[in-house]
């Protein structure tokens, strides 16, 4: 990268190299937190990928965001650690599913990708016995009752009945439950 080196930007900024990113980038680590800011990613335990534990008990997801830092004229990955999740996750039975959400033993979440990085949140109303993701979706849901789009409950649909209307490229596009139709962009 023209105008920056490693040693450069941990003096300017106070953050941590790591190795190059797929990008070619230089990586940085950085903390992400709004609760508890000050955390210091060097003394975290690692439980499972992708969650970490402080000395204080708090979780964090680790996650690459992009951030602009001085003297580079292209983003950056940078790794950081969102403690800005639900800290009642069972991690021991926290397994990825297919698109975008995943469980643990007592309920399912919803990956949110975001320039700052993965958001985790709870799907309320969620059914973790129960849940799948239909054949061919990533962004739809169903439990033995609920059907949930992008991590939130589609009041009025059953799972089941709801049908899950395609484009030309594959995508859903809409979702309808006898005369209830959710057009999704």
């Amino acid at each position: 990268m023209a105008g920056c080196n490693e040693k450069e930007l941990e003096a300017s900024h106070n953050y941590k190299p790591i190795l190059p990113t797929t990008h070619g980038a230089v990586g940085v680590e950085i903390v992400l937190n709004q609760i508890c800011s000050g955390a210091d990613s060097s003394r975290m335990v690692k439980l499972k990928s992708p969650f970490y534990r402080d000395a204080q008990g708090h979780l964090y997801l680790k996650t690459i965001a992009q951030r602009e830092v001085k003297n580079i004229d292209t983003l950056v990955d940078v790794i950081c650690f969102n403690g800005d999740i639900p800290q009642f996750i069972d991690v021991p039975t926290f397994t990825a599913l297919d698109g975008w959400y995943a469980k643990d033993i007592n309920h399912i979440y919803f990956f949110r990708p975001y320039s700052d990085g993965e958001h985790l949140t709870l799907v309320k109303d969620a059914d973790s016995k129960s849940f799948h993701i239909p054949k061919g979706e990533y962004l739809n849901g169903e439990d033995a009752q609920h059907v949930f789009c992008n991590g939130e409950l589609l009041k009025g649909f059953i799972a089941g009945k709801t049908t899950y209307s395609k484009d030309n490229q594959g995508l859903t596009v809409k979702l309808r439950c006898g005369r209830l139709v959710k057009s999704i962009e």
